[in-house]
């Protein structure tokens, strides 16, 4: 950043101005540089304000203030006041002639300029220079045609001369939309990836073939098995160029495509065993597949045509068609979206010359984290952080709401320090990922036309407009929340036993090998939250099953017993993307557009949306320590007695010199408290109790001191309280999107407290554990349900059956730990919530004699959550939202559930 500013710093100082007064406009620069951290480094190397520096007497400052002990020399110094945009612009070179001016909006990273058009220009050079910095991703979208041979030859023959081939890919697409026409899309995909990252694709059923044998001593047979996907497998890896300007919109692209779309033929298999000369016999599968693996360059926003082939699998073609495969790469820079702008209200009556007015949102808890709460108006604590006073200035906090009243150089030093408040506090990752069925035709047209927007709200404000004509629906909804590095995993499914592997023992018994799959939703995420504390890293698996798996039936010979057996086989369906992203704090992005297999829905895709919130993580204000608060204002003056709450360790609150016993008015003085003639302290262990009596003023004081103590050393342990909701998905969407941007989410809490009142909501279960800090607790409330798990044969040639004993209800295990801060407790989480009855199917395994090895498998269906929230004493946060699985209801309906968490530190009282 500097250098940049170095480069520009003699074009401004060869700026002349003319003797005559000059036009001035004013502009708005989007930055992608924070102005606040320059001026924060810049203010740093100035000399801190002495406020004796005018050369008065220290005792006569301290005879000024009542509060600063008097063994103290002299007042503090006070912090450099933060230098304005105009301070800033200034040193780099920028010229501001009488009545230009410059403000900062460090929310929206905007500056707001009035100027000589000279001056502005030389700022765009400099905002342009800065805007190259954006963090890059790479978009690409994958289309596979499949047309009449003749219009094929003749757009890649078209294409070989041209380096877009975006107008041919148009020309394609309109015509499959026409009625009758014989071009037809058969693949679609949609990707983001970080360059020099690879990342896959998937869309496919996932069928599992027999690749041979194995056979023992004895000539016993075992099938060995593999899944092989039928349908769509991208890999790729892109690499943007680096070096000058121009290069930058151009990359590299390595990439692996394989299209498997034909049925699979199965074809039977004799080997013949060495050892007994009997024939082992099974079924084999022969796939046909086009695969494309190269490495291509291309400009930003161009389309190419990256292979053309017949149709795989159809040997005699009943007409001449071929596929086409178009690949369009987008370079974005991933702009931060905007925070909320600085509000400017209207300024009240009486208010002094020169002061503005100006407002913007800021948690309630914010100045809490940062400083400890107030025994002096919020003004006085912006005066010791280094904002000049100024006559008439206030500054208070109310619902959520910062209001300033204030001079414009310090509304912009203000909004710096609440900017640097922000970011020096704990923060989570709220994650909401919705996939939406819709006509391929209208998702994929929104796509091309957002591919090079940073953001996708706008796309998926039309998408959730679609579902709500009824030209669309909800497939999935989900929801974690995780700090900033932490891997969360989420899952929704069934988990699925089948019959993976068959063999037999030396006695010719059937040996069945047991496995389970998850079929549903399985989500894993990482979000990272960068250095500029506006955009992350995501690195992210998601994978969704459009449809149960299909069962089918192949046979098996043994060659030492000459049985024949019939073998059950489940093929799968899974739609699949493992990616690394960048995303933007409150933004929302296209992961994924995939056709779902083994569903009926013909000229549909499956839209997959992510939506990241950086959650600022804030402790509530803490209720009022003092005991009988007044009811009025007092005079800072008189003298009272009062009552507060205290930690059991108070009397150790505080380094007290001397050898004698602390007392609770040595430790309120080691905090430079003072106690004028008369004044007292005790303090009651039995009931953690402190009792002052003296001014007002140090009532405040001593207020402010007992609410900030840092109460980690005391014995505490942290109450949970889990509760599992479920209810229309409507509804707990809107409450999820209201809830991800919070920090607190109580409102959202008694709300659906209230619809469990009325009826609308249910509340599946809750439970409450408490534990200490740094010790794993675990509540279950469940019932014991066996089920078989595995067949084998022992040493002696007995056959058992295992059985396992599962847990089926709510089981949550949590562990909190201590942040150094003191500021929020971070948990390490996991659920397992059973969202409906075990299920259990019955697998054959039949001989050519009709004798049949019949297996009990229970799936079960389960809700699977792991991650590590970091929530304030006294929140309530949403930790989880799934689409329940199990009933036909849940299938056939818009129905979610979620859980909700509350966290409460509490001290052991003697």
């Amino acid at each position: 950043m500097f250098r940049v500013c170095s480069l520009f710093t003699p074009l401004a100082f060869a700026s002349v101005f003319c003797a005559e007064p000059v036009a001035m406009t004013t502009r708005e620069f989007k930055l992608d540089f924070d102005l606040r951290a320059m001026s924060r480094s810049l203010a740093a190397s100035q000399p801190a304000a002495d406020p004796l520096a005018d050369g008065s007497d220290p005792s006569s400052a301290a005879a000024k203030d009542p509060f600063i002990p008097a063994s103290q020399p002299g007042l503090p110094l006070k912090p450099p006041p933060l230098l304005t945009s105009q301070n800033v612009l200034s040193q780099m070179g920028i010229s501001f002639p009488p009545g230009a001016t410059a403000f900062y909006d460090s929310c929206t990273r905007t500056l707001r300029v009035h100027n000589t058009p000279e001056m502005l220009h030389l700022i765009q050079v400099l905002a342009d220079s800065a805007g190259e910095n954006f963090p890059r991703d790479v978009v690409y979208s994958l289309t596979v045609i499949e047309g009449p041979g003749e219009i094929i030859r003749r757009i890649n023959e078209t294409a070989a001369h041209k380096a877009d081939s975006g107008a041919e890919l148009g020309s394609l697409l309109a015509q499959a939309q026409q009625p009758g026409s014989k071009a037809r899309v058969i693949s679609d995909d949609w990707m983001q990836i970080q360059s020099g990252t690879r990342a896959t694709s998937t869309s496919a059923q996932e069928r599992i073939h027999t690749l041979g044998l194995s056979f023992d001593a004895r000539s016993h047979a075992t099938l060995k098995r593999e899944m092989r996907p039928l349908g769509m497998q991208l890999e790729i890896e892109p690499l943007i160029h680096s070096g000058d300007t121009a290069l930058k919109t151009a990359l590299d692209s390595t990439l692996r495509l394989q299209l498997t779309l034909a049925p699979p033929q199965l074809r039977p298999v004799s080997i013949t065993d060495p050892g007994t000369g009997n024939a082992a016999e099974y079924s084999t599968t022969s796939f046909s597949q086009a695969e494309f693996t190269t490495t291509i360059s291309s400009a930003n926003g161009s389309t190419k045509l990256i292979g053309v082939t017949a149709p795989c699998g159809q040997a005699e073609a009943p007409q001449d068609l071929l596929w086409a495969v178009f690949l369009t790469t987008t370079i974005h820079a991933q702009e931060p979206v905007p925070a909320a702008p600085l509000q400017s209200p209207p300024i009240p009556k009486n208010t002094p010359k020169g002061l503005q007015a100006a407002s913007l949102r800021v948690p309630d808890g914010v100045f809490v984290n940062e400083w400890g709460e107030p025994a002096e108006p919020l003004q006085k604590w912006l005066e010791a952080k280094g904002i000049p006073a100024i006559q008439g200035a206030s500054a208070a906090q109310q619902d959520g709401v910062l209001h300033l009243i204030n001079t414009p150089d310090n509304i912009e030093r203000i909004v710096m320090l609440v900017d640097e408040a922000l970011e020096a506090a704990p923060k989570s990752i709220a994650c909401t990922l919705h996939t939406v069925q819709a006509p391929a035709a209208f998702l994929r047209h929104l796509a091309h036309a957002s591919a090079a927007a940073s953001d996708h709200a706008g796309m998926w404000a039309q998408v959730e407009a679609a579902v709500a004509r009824g030209e669309g629906r909800f497939i999935n909804s989900a929801f974690i929340e995780t700090p900033s590095a932490v891997r969360a995993k989420h899952s929704s499914s069934s988990e699925l036993l089948f019959v993976q592997e068959f063999g037999l023992d030396a006695k010719g018994r059937s040996i069945p090998g047991i496995a389970y799959r998850d079929v549903g939703s399985v989500f894993e995420i990482e979000p990272e939250l960068r250095g500029d504390g506006r955009t992350l890293d995501v690195i992210l698996s998601c994978m969704l099953h459009p449809a149960p798996p299909a069962m089918r039936r192949e046979t098996f010979r043994d060659p030492a017993s000459g049985l024949r057996f019939d073998l059950p086989v489940p093929d799968f369906h899974a739609t699949q993307t493992t990616t690394k992203l960048v995303m933007t704090a409150g933004g929302t992005r296209l992961l994924s557009l995939h056709p779902p297999t083994g569903r009926d829905a013909e000229g549909m895709l499956w839209a997959t949306f992510l939506k990241c919130d950086v959650v600022t993580q804030v402790k509530p204000r803490k209720s009022n320590p003092r005991i009988a608060a007044p009811t009025r204002p007092l005079d800072p003056k008189s003298w009272h007695t009062q009552s507060y709450k205290a930690p059991p360790d108070f009397l150790s609150s505080a380094n007290v010199e001397g050898k004698k016993k602390p007392t609770a008015q040595s430790v309120l003085e080691a905090a430079g408290i003072r106690f004028p003639r008369g004044a007292t302290a005790i303090f009651d262990p039995a009931h953690a109790l402190l009792i002052v009596h003296s001014t007002q003023e140090n009532l405040d004081l001593v207020e402010a001191y007992v609410t900030g103590l840092d109460d980690s050393r005391s014995p505490s342990t942290v109450a949970y309280t889990a509760q599992i909701f479920q209810g229309p998905g409507p509804l707990l969407r809107q409450l999820t999107a209201q809830a991800a941007v919070k920090c607190d989410q109580r409102a959202e809490l008694d709300a659906l407290l209230a619809a469990v009142q009325s009826g609308t909501v249910q509340a599946l279960d809750t439970a409450r554990i408490e534990t200490r800090f740094g010790t794993q607790a675990t509540t279950t409330q469940a019932r014991e349900h066996t089920s078989l798990s595995t067949v084998k044969v022992n040493d002696k040639g007995v056959t058992e059956f295992d059985q396992d004993i599962r847990q089926v209800g709510l089981t949550l295990s949590i562990e909190p730990k201590r942040r150094a801060d003191n500021r929020a407790i971070e948990s390490t989480l996991s659920l397992e919530f059973h969202t409906a009855e075990p299920k259990e199917h019955r697998e054959q395994i039949i001989d050519s004699q009709d004798h049949k090895l019949e297996l009990p498998l229970t799936d079960y269906q389960v809700v699977h959550l792991s991650t590590g929230p970091t929530m304030p004493s006294g929140t309530a946060h949403l930790v989880g939202l799934w689409k329940p699985v199990g009933k036909p209801e849940f299938e056939e309906q818009d129905i979610l559930q979620m859980l909700f968490i509350t966290c409460d530190h509490l001290w052991v009282e003697p």
